[in-house]
Order: structure tokens, then sequence, then C-alpha cells
């Protein structure tokens, strides 16, 4: 890989990291809705602020 893509594949990384965590709060938004609530709690941060 030449290093003028790195740029490019870093942010597609990225975008493949938080569309993880969008399903992430998906299920953890269904899950708020039904009685598992208490048995399974997810605490999710945004995956920008593990980079910063």
């Amino acid at each position: 890989m030449r290093i003028d893509q790195a740029p490019n594949r870093i942010e597609n990384i990225r975008d493949q990291i938080q569309l993880v965590f969008d399903k992430l709060r998906g299920i953890q938004d269904a899950l708020t809705k039904t009685r598992l609530t208490p048995l399974f709690q997810i605490d999710i941060a945004s995956p920008y602020a593990l980079s910063e």
C-alpha cells in the first residue's frame, strides 16, 4: 500500500467501525424495549472518542 492511500484506508476502517457501533446501538435500543434490559446492558462510546 502506498502512503498516499493510507488516509482513505483509515477512513474506510473508521466507517466500518461506525457501522458496527450503529448496529450495537440498534441492538441496545431493541433490548431496552424488552424485559431483558436488566440482564443485558451495553455501554457504548463513540469509536471516535477512542481515537482522540
